[in-house]
């Protein structure tokens, strides 16, 4: 993997926050909020064996990520909405987050 320095971070990526809303039955509904805007790098490349592809996305740390992560991705003409299949891990001397993510399907 080549050095990586905050000026690889050229792309922005939009956090979503799993929010639970009360139902008003004792229960609870989940929604997806947007969150913080965050600069990334981000590297496509596509699964061989199922021939979708993935992206490497790299953020700087240190970041508190939740659980489960997906990001929302604009650009020019759409949208794209990502989903980390990877855990993150630190990269670099723990400068940076390294994860794997696909655009997720019915979004």
């Amino acid at each position: 993997m080549k050095e990586i320095t905050t000026r690889d971070l050229k792309e922005s990526l939009v956090l979503l926050l799993l929010k639970k809303k009360d139902d008003g039955e004792g229960g609870w509904q989940e929604d997806w909020c947007e969150g913080p805007r965050l600069w990334a790098a981000l590297w496509p490349f596509v699964d061989n064996q199922k021939g979708t592809p993935l992206y490497r996305i790299i953020l700087r740390a240190p970041l508190i990520l939740p659980h489960t992560i997906k990001f929302l991705w604009r650009l020019q003409h759409t949208t794209k909405r990502l989903v980390v299949i990877k855990d993150p891990i630190l990269v670099q001397y723990n400068r940076f987050y390294a994860m794997i993510a696909e655009e997720e399907k019915n979004a």
